[in-house]
């Protein structure tokens, strides 16, 4: 037998083995901690969203789901950790829309979106906020845009990194509104946040979870939400649209991959579980208090909807000429 045929004969019988040893790990699973990658800085949307979940998946998985904070690059660093990561279900991430949607259009990434990932669940949508700090004259969207005209360039916005949601809401709010407010990216939501606190930075289009808190203490004043229609948590701040910017829509979403070449039954198990976790009421009405939109689905689901924000939001990276700082 030559070295060619060998290898191809080796090759043949390890995916065998994959296959026949698939459904005896599934009716394991989970056999130890899972760990969960949240691929940004503690005190954001992804904290605010995980941790509860978390603890409700140890009480139907029978294990403990330990998150981990790995920040970098607007998300790519943590999830390139799992893209590597042994395709066992032990080790997931929480994917979102910059490093599954949006970098592709910018950078060389060292993976693949759609084939490097299995994709589990979607989780929640989230939108945006436009905020400044409270001891700003700022009182209106109006007021802004007036501003930015007379000082073009000398006000900035804070985002939690290149490819962010801050960042294409704000960039979209530019082209729209026809200014020029400088970007200054962050490693994450919540350092923009103390900045916007400190007096810093002028504005943020900041995902609404983490800026609730802020809001409701008097610390930020919200000036407009990103969605088409006003939210539940903040009834009195009007749309983008109503305020003269028609179909101005941008926020975030998150999800959970695996590792690709996860065994189904594993995947599948993930799926039903969180999706019962965030079917369960007491859960949806706890998550709506925060901003946080809910849509569980079926890995498919998602995984469509992954390729469907990849082709709206890198047609909007070009139109808005964003790039890669």
């Amino acid at each position: 037998m030559n070295e060619a045929s060998r290898r191809a004969l080796l090759g043949s019988a390890a995916l065998l083995a994959t296959g026949l040893v698939s459904p005896a790990r599934a009716q394991g699973f989970p056999s130890r901690a899972i760990q969960l990658v949240v691929p940004y800085p503690p005190g954001g949307a992804a904290d605010a969203l995980t941790r509860p979940l978390a603890l409700r998946l140890k009480d139907l998985l029978g294990q403990a789901v330990v998150i981990e904070n790995k920040s970098g690059a607007n998300g790519i660093l943590g999830m390139q950790a799992v893209a590597g990561a042994q395709p066992d279900g032990h080790t997931l991430v929480l994917g979102a829309i910059g490093p599954l949607s949006v970098s592709p259009a910018l950078q060389k990434m060292p993976f693949d979106p759609q084939r490097d990932f299995a994709p589990v669940a979607f989780l929640a949508a989230v939108p945006n906020v436009l905020v400044v700090n409270a001891s700003t004259p700022l009182k209106s969207v109006q007021e802004l845009v007036a501003l930015a005209k007379q000082k073009p360039g000398e006000l900035n916005y804070g985002s939690a990194g290149a490819a962010s949601s801050n960042q294409l809401a704000a960039e979209l709010f530019n082209q729209a509104a026809r200014v020029k407010i400088a970007h200054i990216p962050y490693k994450g939501g919540a350092p923009a946040q103390a900045d916007l606190l400190a007096g810093h930075l002028t504005v943020i289009f900041d995902n609404l979870p983490p800026s609730l808190p802020h809001i409701r203490s008097g610390a930020f004043r919200p000036l407009a939400v990103t969605s088409l229609r006003r939210q539940p948590s903040l009834p009195d701040v009007p749309t983008m649209a109503e305020l003269g910017y028609p179909n101005f829509e941008a926020g975030s979403w998150f999800g959970l991959l695996a590792p690709a070449a996860t065994p189904r039954p594993v995947i599948e198990r993930l799926n039903r579980a969180v999706v019962d976790v965030l079917r369960d009421p007491a859960m949806r009405e706890t998550y709506a208090k925060q901003g946080f939109d809910l849509n569980p689905g079926t890995p498919e689901q998602f995984a469509e909807f992954i390729r469907s924000e990849a082709t709206k939001w890198q047609a909007v990276v070009k139109s808005a000429g964003i790039v890669n700082p």
